[in-house]
């Protein structure tokens, strides 16, 4: 019995520091600042190009805004984000066969996430995990430059949606101040176009996109 006594007391001690006050309870906004890359995954459907699929990578800013709400239940914390991102990710790459050259562009203006997350408060910190639904404005163009008046140029722009998948921590300065950083990992649906002007050939390529981004950010809690 007397060996049990410590473990208990270990154990409540433990219990005590994880539940401590509901810090994470309430609506928070804030601002975001991250660093990520952006993958565009081209796949030649008819055979017409490559045959395959080939990845055109960027790396760039993200910028932006969040706000949220969240429930502290003991040492257990649920909740939501909604943010919105300006990115910088914009590429160009060239490919030559002479006499074909072709300007490959990949661009995404900006990100948005709606969130739920759930995790561990210990003390003023939080560890949490995060899932949900992405949202993304894109562009993407293949271009013969070589030969313009032909029929093998193809560009679509859309908004695409997809999903969204990290892990992160929080820590409170103070009763209404936050900071955070996380990693997430989001998958957009595909995006699929044909060449502009077909003629009697039809060619299709299909483009799905991906964003891996860290972030820190501050909140201010109400």
């Amino acid at each position: 019995m007397s060996r049990l006594l410590p473990l208990t007391a270990l154990a409540l001690g433990l219990a005590a520091t994880l539940s401590a006050a509901d810090g994470f309870t309430g609506f928070n906004a804030g601002v975001d600042l991250g660093y990520g890359r952006h993958e565009a995954d081209w796949t030649d459907i008819n055979y017409w190009w490559y045959g395959g699929t080939a990845s055109h990578n960027t790396n760039g800013v993200l910028a932006g805004l969040h706000g949220g709400y969240d429930h502290q239940f003991g040492a257990l914390v649920v909740g939501g984000i909604l943010d919105w991102n300006y990115t910088s990710f914009d590429t160009t790459d060239g490919y030559s066969d002479s006499p074909t050259e072709i300007k490959l562009t990949n661009t995404m203006d900006w990100m948005a996430t709606l969130r739920g997350r759930a995790g561990l408060a210990v003390d003023a910190s939080l560890l949490y995990i995060t899932y949900g639904l992405a949202m993304a404005s894109v562009e993407h163009e293949w271009d013969r430059v070589d030969n313009p008046a032909t029929n093998q140029d193809f560009k679509g722009s859309d908004e695409v949606m997809g999903t969204v998948f990290g892990v992160g921590v929080e820590h409170k300065l103070t009763e209404r101040f936050s900071v955070r950083a996380e990693l997430t990992e989001a998958t957009f649906n595909d995006l699929s176009f044909h060449n502009e002007n077909p003629g009697s050939d039809e060619f299709t390529f299909k483009v799905e996109n991906h964003v891996t981004a860290f972030k820190i950010a501050g909140s201010y809690w109400f």
